[in-house]
């Protein structure tokens, strides 16, 4: 029974970490605007509560994943730069993804938790900026709006900072999974040509 929560765990936790959280994060400011804003939008969902629950599930997983693309983006920004300042970022990581480990190194699994957060983190850093479009649709005072979306912006800064720190530690992860693994299949190749 321990087997099937562990499995239901990973295989559900990490849509919800990555798209649905942040999805609802930059949606629901846009839904509450919707609602408070028309009658006929709060009337609609009201009467359809199950098939307004299904569009809002939907809506969010979709905005979700573009917050997820967007992010990728941007962590595609972090690859760059760190590659511009120590030349084998890049290389580090594709020797990583050709690695198969036979036993799992602890260290993978740490890999994973930290890799779920910074999707996380990038998911989210966009969601604010989504939602904080929303925010200025809500019916409330300019003051209330400046306020949030100051909190909003302070949010977002703070979740694209963890984000750097937390590629930065992917990227030491790595590299020290990867320490004293050797590329073989061209050394192999050389070195039976030179026995023969």
């Amino acid at each position: 029974m321990k087997d099937v929560f562990a499995a239901f765990g990973s295989e559900v936790f990490r849509p919800v970490v990555t798209l649905l959280l942040p999805g609802a994060l930059a949606l629901s400011p846009w839904v509450v605007a919707g609602i408070w804003s028309s009658q006929t939008v709060a009337k609609l969902v009201i009467g359809y509560r199950t098939e307004a629950w299904v569009a809002a599930i939907l809506l969010t997983l979709f905005i979700g994943l573009v917050c997820e693309d967007i992010g990728s983006h941007l962590e595609g920004h972090f690859d760059d730069r760190v590659e511009r300042k120590t030349g084998n970022h890049k290389v580090n990581w594709r020797a990583y993804w050709r690695v198969a480990y036979e036993r799992e190194p602890i260290g993978h699994h740490y890999l994973r938790t930290i890799l779920l957060r910074l999707k996380f983190e990038l998911g989210c850093a966009v969601a604010c900026l989504v939602g904080l479009l929303g925010l200025w649709w809500l019916p409330t005072s300019y003051e209330a709006r400046v306020v949030a979306s100051a909190i909003t912006l302070v949010v977002a800064a703070f979740f694209v900072y963890e984000s750097h720190e937390s590629h930065h530690l992917l990227g030491e992860i790595r590299a020290e999974l990867l320490r004293g693994i050797v590329e073989a299949p061209t050394q192999t190749a050389s070195t039976a040509q030179s026995r023969i």
